[in-house]
């Protein structure tokens, strides 16, 4: 191989480096947990093939952990859609995803009326005028 062919190709790695490097998913994080809601200042490329950014909640509005996390189909895996492109599980805290470049600093979404929570809900109101016509 010749001098030039070889710089050829030690240029072209270098830019296909450049290329993969640049295009990783950029999340926000604390370097840690995040005390008192205190809002993210650091970034971390995500690595994995289904990146995503990822924050975890707790009692109060703002998120206690930011991080990357590796998820191929959150519809699949449990999370629920709460809109914006952010999905969210429920165990004994709010975990939820986005995908985008920084897309993890917003604050505690609301957790969305679920479908059977509707149908008791409108149960409840159809059995209220029952009861209350067999009282009367």
């Amino acid at each position: 191989m010749s001098v030039a062919a070889a710089m050829k190709l030690e240029f072209l790695i270098l830019f296909f480096s450049v290329i993969l490097c640049s295009d990783a998913l950029q999340c926000r994080h604390c370097g840690g947990r995040c005390s008192e809601g205190r809002a993210p200042s650091k970034t971390q490329e995500c690595s994995g093939e289904n990146p995503w950014c990822e924050s975890e909640f707790w009692s109060y509005s703002g998120a206690f952990i930011h991080r990357c996390e590796d998820i191929a189909d959150p519809a699949k895996e449990g999370w629920t859609n709460v809109g914006g492109g952010i999905w969210c599980f429920e165990a004994a805290h709010w975990n939820c995803i986005c995908q985008g470049n920084l897309c993890n600093g917003y604050s505690k979404p609301d957790k969305p009326k679920s479908g059977n929570e509707i149908a008791k809900l409108s149960l409840t109101l159809s059995v209220i005028p029952v009861i209350l016509v067999i009282r009367g």
